[in-house]
C-alpha cells in the first residue's frame, strides 16, 4: 500500500465545482468592485479565529516580515526566535532590519523554552517571536509573562497552527499579532502561496496595509517604503470557499491523530501530546526516535511517504552564521533536529492507511530488536 504524506488532490476533489464557480466569478469581475474575494475571507478568517482584525498577505513570510517592519527594528535591537523552526521565521526579523537570538525549545512541546527565553533577554531585546511548531501550541502563560515583565512584545507564528487553541483562545491571538501560512499543504490552504496577519490592535493592522501596499494611505501617496505583498483575489477566493469546510477537515485531521496514538502507542516512538487545555492543528504528526534514518528507510520500503521537519536548525544554517551560536548551544533543538519525524497526516487519511503505517512501524522494531539480540 502506497501512503501519501500529503494529498492535495484527494483533499481538493470533493470541492471541484464549487472551486470552479468561484474562480469564474474572479475571472469575471477582475479588477472589479463586485468580487471583493479579499475581504470577504478577511472578513470570515477574523470570525472564525475571534480577532477583529485580519489582512490577508502574499504568504506566511510576508506576514511575519510586515509585522516586525512595524516595529521599526534597527540593526541593534534583537528578536528572540526559537531555533527549532522554519528559516523563514528568523528570516522574517533579519529581514525587518533586526538582529536575530536563537533560544532552545523544550522537549515536549518542541516549541520555545520559556527559562532560555529568560536567560536570553537583554536591555536591546524589541520582541520575542514564538512558533507553534506543526500546530502544537507553546507554553503561552510563561512566555505572555516573560513578554508583559520586560515590555517587549510577542509575536505568533502560527503558520502550522490555523484552528489551535490554548485554553480556548485561537491560536495566533494571544499576543500583539499572529501570522498564519495559507499555503496548499496547511490545515487552511490555498491553491497558491497565501497569509493572514491577525491583530486586536487597529494601529499594528493599519500599519501592515500600508507596508503590503507598496506604503501607501492613498493610490498616489505613499508614506513609506512598503511590497506588493497583499493577499491576491484568485487566492482569497479559495480560501473564502475552503474555511466553509475547515471544521470539518480539522475533525478529520484530529480523528486521524487519534487513530495514529492508537497505533503506535505500544511503540517505542516518543509521540506529540498537545499541552492540556490546547487543541491542535494537527499540521504534522513528527515522532521521535533516535533510529530516525534506519526507521525513514523501512518505511519508505513499504510505501509510507515521511518528512523530515527541520533537519537542521535555524543556528546552525549558514544564513544565520552571524549570531555565532554554533553546534552544542542549542541541545534541545539539536537533538530533535535529528530524531523527528514526520509521518502521513492529512484530512482524507483512511483508517486502513494508518493501521499499515503503525504495522510497518511495529515491524520494523521487532526486526531491529532480533537483530540487537
Amino acid at each position: 500500500m502506497i501512503v501519501a504524506f500529503q494529498d492535495l488532490v484527494r483533499s481538493n476533489a470533493p470541492l471541484l465545482d464549487e472551486l470552479e464557480l468561484v474562480l469564474q466569478d474572479v475571472v469575471r469581475n477582475s479588477g472589479g468592485a463586485r468580487a471583493n474575494w479579499v475581504d470577504r475571507f478577511e472578513a470570515l478568517a477574523g470570525e472564525v479565529l475571534g480577532s477583529p482584525c485580519a489582512a490577508g498577505t502574499s504568504c506566511g513570510t510576508a506576514a511575519l516580515s510586515a509585522v516586525f517592519r512595524t516595529l521599526a527594528l534597527t540593526s541593534e535591537d534583537e528578536v528572540i526566535v526559537p531555533a527549532l523552526t522554519s528559516a523563514a521565521s528568523a528570516a522574517a526579523v533579519r529581514l525587518a532590519g533586526g538582529r536575530v537570538v536563537f533560544a532552545d525549545v523544550e522537549s515536549h512541546t518542541r516549541c520555545l523554552d520559556p527559562a532560555d527565553v529568560e536567560a536570553r533577554i537583554t536591555p536591546r531585546t524589541r520582541a520575542i517571536l514564538v512558533v507553534h511548531l506543526h500546530g502544537h501550541s507553546a507554553s503561552m502563560d510563561a512566555l505572555l509573562d516573560i513578554a508583559a515583565r520586560h515590555g517587549v512584545p510577542l509575536i505568533e507564528d502560527a503558520a502550522h497552527a490555523f484552528g489551535a487553541s490554548y485554553q480556548g483562545q485561537a491560536l495566533g491571538t494571544l499576543g500583539l499579532a499572529g501570522c498564519f501560512s495559507l499555503g496548499p499543504e496547511k490545515p487552511l490552504g490555498a491553491l497558491g502561496a497565501a497569509g493572514l496577519v491577525v491583530t486586536a490592535s487597529p494601529a499594528t493592522d493599519a500599519a501592515v496595509r500600508v507596508l503590503i501596499d507598496h506604503g501607501r494611505l492613498t493610490p498616489d501617496l505613499h508614506e513609506v517604503v512598503g511590497t506588493n505583498e497583499g493577499l491576491d483575489e484568485l487566492q482569497a477566493a479559495v480560501l473564502a470557499l475552503k474555511i466553509d469546510h475547515f471544521e470539518d477537515w480539522l475533525a478529520r485531521r484530529r480523528r486521524v491523530a487519534g487513530w495514529l496514538a492508537d497505533e503506535l502507542a505500544e511503540t517505542d516512538l516518543v509521540l506529540p501530546r498537545p499541552l492540556p487545555g490546547t487543541t491542535s492543528s494537527w499540521y504534522i504528526h513528527a515522532v521521535r526516535t533516535r533510529q530516525r534514518d534506519d526507521l525513514r528507510s523501512w518505511l519508505h520500503a513499504a510505501g509510507i511517504e515521511t518528512r523530515l521537519p527541520h533537519p537542521i536548525p535555524c543556528h546552525l544554517q549558514p544564513a544565520f552564521a552571524t549570531t555565532a551560536q554554533g553546534p552544542g548551544s542549542l541541545p534541545v533543538a539539536e537533538a530533535l533536529a535529528r530524531e523527528l519525524l514526520a509521518l502521513p497526516l492529512h484530512p482524507h487519511l483512511g483508517r486502513d492507511e494508518v493501521a499499515a503505517i503503525g504495522e510497518a512501524v511495529r515491524t520494523f522494531e521487532r526486526r531491529t530488536e532480533r537483530a540487537v539480540m
